[in-house]
């Protein structure tokens, strides 16, 4: 007997009703997360049903969807699954009210979550709401805490925002002389420009930090234990919107104005996220470029997150003995070949992907500073340089009559392999790091910086608002600056980076880089190689087997998407599976062939 319980009262429910529960694993298909939903259900009119759905007077007055968290599904004394029930449309019996009925269904796992998301965007969550600071000083040691020793203590990348450098020399809009070329410009000694950061102090959010929110405001926990030792934490999303922390005040002398730090200096977070990115999105963006795996557990209300390149080597499970008598398989897919494609911002100057048409290309090098010198002999061939993830070319300076190496292409875009047939896309992307020149007191000294060409945004901005989209860049910390040889410099900045390496690599490489490919000598350490290599494996073959499974209700009830299920000693993963309640002994299933 089917049992739903809302706050501790069990629905009046018609003698014979029954919940087709179908669940679809979100580890398949790339442009959604997988349903975990029942097939409608109808309920009567009872005066105890109305108290309990909340239902003022009668069914019918309800004018929208109504949605009613922690509902539970029982099999008679047996519980089955929490989630959340959706009223969505009601039949009213004018002659006996007790024949009146509404429709609904139950959605549990994943359906549950992104049902309490949906239509939201990553700005309207609270993101800790609006942060207060006084202003002290401007000295960044200084005892004295306010604003500006707080931003510095952030540069470490351990908090859930930093203000690291970034270059942008369109953030005025244009790139004319005297507008600002970075935002959270450095001064020579490493730390912030207080003289040089009118409008373009603009933070990094933790990508941690945002996930963190995503759940917990929606009453979620994130359960993050399999994401040990890969370094995801220091993923950090850039802002295009500028923190209001000065004034202009009139003086008496040239240029007859003046900057001043505000008293009280205000930060909330809402406004430094991509502003018109939906939270759903973030989660399937996340998988399509990391393949991270996210299984929503609704009765503990817990998400776990994991690689899904160890999916293949979950919990092994056979049930060959459960498999009813007749099996279909259908092998007719094409074995599929996957490219990989980031949607950039199309606001940045530097989103277009490189065109390498009837480029000739020289050997790769470890770094720009092994380049050959530039000469007749390497005209126009384009060299890789892996440590900037960078493409230099050979040309002819005419006005100064001699060769030079210049800027050809950055790393950071599409992966398509030869005869591909399938591609993964992403609302995700990152910047090129560009090796700079940053400082030149007692030397010429060079970092390591990402850069971007995008129109900026601040408080009081003249013209219109410009969105961005997700980037994510790796926040290494307090680095080392490199001298004119790439040897260790004399002091350290704090480094966003795409790359694994930093420019000295005092510091040891990160396992992997942001970026698709990342290759020299045949060692790979991009996103394709690292995160989704296993994965590959398994996604390219299209064998499905679909039949019924015959499981015990434990059996069902203890399943999980990444367990692997053995049929005749050949492993497989659940795509699809629909079982009834009360429990009939049966599961239609479908599912993948993984070796």
């Amino acid at each position: 007997m089917l049992g739903i319980e809302i706050s501790g009262t069990f629905l009046d429910l018609a003698p014979g009703t029954s919940a087709q529960v179908e669940r679809q694993s979100p580890f398949f298909g790339m442009d959604s997360l997988a349903d975990e939903h029942s097939m409608p259900l109808t309920l009567l009119y009872t005066p105890k049903n109305a108290k309990a759905l909340g239902l003022p007077n009668h069914f019918y007055t309800r004018r929208e969807k109504l949605k009613i968290p922690g509902v539970k599904l029982y099999d008679g004394f047996n519980f089955s699954y929490t989630g959340e029930l959706v009223i969505q449309a009601a039949q009213l019996n004018v002659n006996d009210i007790t024949k009146s009925t509404i429709t609904a269904y139950f959605l549990t796992g994943v359906s549950s979550f992104f049902t309490r998301i949906k239509g939201k965007k990553l700005k309207d969550l609270e993101l800790g709401g609006v942060r207060t600071f006084a202003w002290t000083n401007n000295n960044p040691a200084s005892s004295f805490k306010g604003f500006w020793q707080h931003i510095h203590e952030t540069l470490a990348g351990t908090m859930d925002y930093s203000f690291g450098p970034i270059r942008n020399e369109k953030w005025a809009g244009n790139s004319e002389e005297g507008t600002p070329d970075w935002m959270n410009r450095l001064n020579n000694q490493g730390t912030l420009d207080y003289s040089n950061n009118f409008n373009t102090l603009a933070p990094q959010v933790s990508l941690r930090y945002v996930l963190d929110c995503v759940f917990s405001e929606q009453g979620w926990q994130m359960d993050i234990s399999a994401m040990e030792g890969t370094h995801w934490e220091k993923l950090f999303m850039p802002s295009f919107y500028g923190v209001t922390w000065q004034k202009i005040i009139q003086v008496q002398q040239e240029p007859y104005f003046s900057y001043t730090p505000l008293p009280t200096i205000k930060m909330d977070l809402r406004n430094h996220v991509p502003p018109e990115y939906p939270i759903a999105n973030l989660i399937i963006d996340l998988r399509n470029r990391y393949n991270w795996g996210f299984a929503f557990d609704s009765n503990a209300r817990v998400c776990r997150m994991f690689p899904l390149k160890g999916l293949a080597y979950g919990k092994r499970k056979d049930w060959t003995r459960y498999m009813a008598a007749l099996w279909d398989s259908d092998f007719s897919e094409e074995v599929k070949v996957f490219a990989f494609q980031n949607e950039g911002d199309g606001s940045d100057g530097l989103s277009s992907a490189p065109d390498f048409e009837k480029v000739q290309f020289g050997l790769p090098v470890f770094s720009y500073t092994e380049l050959m010198g530039p000469a007749e002999g390497n005209f126009n061939q384009v060299v890789y340089c892996w440590k900037e993830n960078q493409y230099w070319q050979c040309r002819y300076n005419e006005e100064e009559q001699r060769y030079e190496w210049g800027h050809f292409a950055d790393g950071v875009h599409a992966y398509e392999p030869k005869d591909f047939n399938e591609t993964i896309t992403t609302g995700i992307s990152t910047m090129p790091v560009y090796r700079t020149l940053w400082r030149t007191n007692g030397g010429n000294f060079y970092g390591l910086f990402p850069m971007c060409e995008q129109e900026g945004n601040w408080e009081g901005k003249q013209g219109e608002f410009v969105p961005w989209t997700m980037r994510l860049l790796f926040h290494r910390g307090w680095v080392w600056e490199a001298g004119q040889a790439g040897f260790k410099g004399q002091i350290k900045y704090p480094c966003l980076t795409s790359v694994a390496s930093t420019i000295t690599q005092e510091e040891p490489d990160l396992p992997w880089s942001n970026v698709y490919k990342h290759e020299l000598n045949g060692s790979d350490m991009g996103i394709v190689s690292y995160w989704f290599r296993e994965s590959l494996e398994y996604m390219s073959r299209g064998e499905i087997s679909s039949g019924v499974l015959l499981l015990p209700r434990p059996e069902l009830m203890e399943f999980r998407w990444d367990d692997v299920i053995l049929l005749r000693n050949i492993p497989f993963l659940v795509e699809q599976m629909t079982d009834v309640i009360p429990y009939n002994g049966q599961v239609k299933a479908r599912l993948k062939r993984i070796g």
